[in-house]
């Protein structure tokens, strides 16, 4: 093996089940990655994940746990970030005896906190021997703008733009994010994509009365919308008597149902439904007849759409199943379906071209064909396209030196 490390910093822990977000993307990427002396420096961050969780989770990865003395404390509502900030600083002289070595590549993922930020900045100021670059997987300036995060999209402004210039690599989630920090700060990124680990096809059933689109993720400004649209859209066909199939939508999500309803969805069609484990939710995967990933239309969040890029895209294009992507035509994951060819888009909000594709996935439910999905997931979204980007940043790093 190669005695160089690829080491990655996550205040996030990798989890296949327990956790979710950047957790669920660290695991699957730390499972894709081969050949390579893999560590893993990061945090329980939760009161109900232990060392043990990690470490069970990561089994072929030299797993280190900053805040595993003082996970009690957690229990203490409003103090994880003081408890995550303490631990990296007392685990300082540590991490820098695991990083510190010419050769060794350290990425530190960053979401929607500038937590990762400053922390990057003194692991890059500290330890210099070792290369160091960012995996950003969210605008988060313009996220925390839009949320209204005051203090964070203040620290956020001053310590980006100093983090990626101080940066010896960067990757993004998408090509629009890769654009953005291009233009803003002049700075090239290697573009890594959501990578989940390889699943086999869902069993075909039966034809069925009703037929389920799911949407399956957290509710948000960026999908609640044009949920919302599909789910009128829904009733309008069934009380049309244009489909011989009871239409309906299933939003399987960890948001709190009481915010579910405060978006009043319609209740005919619409039901919510939501799980404990990650591991539940291949029985709801396996009832669905078409999964639908929405983007806002909004103008103000354009930019947002333009840089994101759903996680749940790498998972359920391996299911073989119809994916309805309903979002304009600038958003990432539209252009993703639309430039490999992949069924089916609506890139407008027109509930005429919304309501004929909705009946033509109805309808061509027995004869559709997943070889496309199956492509483009090798060819953009598998293990092999991990190793590739990885590889290509070693080669182009030790080119550089």
């Amino acid at each position: 093996m190669n005695k160089n490390k690829l080491i990655f910093f996550s205040e996030n822990p990798a989890l296949k089940s327990k956790g979710s977000g950047i957790s669920v993307l660290l695991y699957n990427i730390l499972l894709a990655v081969k050949g390579k002396n893999l560590q893993l420096i990061t945090f329980c961050n939760t009161p109900d994940v232990g060392e043990e969780d990690i470490k069970a989770d990561n089994s072929s990865v030299d797993v280190h746990v900053c805040d595993k003395k003082l996970k009690k404390f957690y229990k203490i509502k409003g103090i994880n970030k003081l408890i995550v900030s303490f631990s990296f600083i007392l685990n300082l002289k540590k991490i820098g005896r695991i990083i510190n070595e010419p050769g060794n590549m350290v990425v530190t993922l960053v979401g929607v906190s500038s937590g990762p930020l400053w922390k990057f900045l003194i692991l890059k100021l500290l330890f210099r021997r070792a290369k160091h670059g960012l995996y950003i997987v969210d605008d988060l300036q313009l996220i925390n703008r839009k949320l209204h995060q005051k203090i964070e999209f203040s620290l956020i402004r001053k310590l980006l733009p100093k983090a990626i210039k101080n940066s010896d690599f960067l990757i993004t989630i998408s090509s629009g994010l890769q654009d953005t920090y291009l233009r803003q700060f002049g700075k090239k990124s290697y573009i890594l994509l959501p990578h989940f680990v390889k699943r086999a096809p869902l069993p075909k059933h039966a034809p069925r009365q009703s037929f389920t689109f799911l949407f399956t993720g957290g509710l948000s400004f960026l999908y609640n919308k044009p949920l919302l649209d599909l789910s009128f859209i829904l009733n309008e066909i069934n009380l049309s008597g244009k489909c011989n199939k009871d239409l309906k939508l299933q939003v399987q999500t960890y948001t709190n149902i009481n915010e579910y309803y405060s978006l009043n969805f319609n209740p005919f069609t619409t039901f919510y439904s939501t799980v404990n484990n990650r591991d539940e939710l291949m029985e709801i995967y396996n009832n669905c007849q078409c999964f639908i990933i929405p983007y806002s239309f909004d103008k103000e969040d354009i930019q947002i759409v333009k840089t994101s890029f759903p996680q749940k895209v790498a998972e359920i294009i391996q299911y073989q199943k119809p994916i309805l992507i309903y979002g304009p035509e600038y958003s990432s994951v539209t252009q993703f379906f639309s430039k490999n060819s992949l069924d089916y888009v609506c890139p407008v909000e027109d509930k005429q071209r919304l309501t004929n594709l909705i009946l033509k996935i109805v309808n061509n439910n027995n004869d559709f064909n997943s070889e496309k999905y199956c492509e483009a997931y090798n060819q953009f979204l598998s293990a092999e396209m991990v190793n590739g980007v990885f590889n290509k940043i070693s080669d182009e790093l030790i080119y550089e030196n």
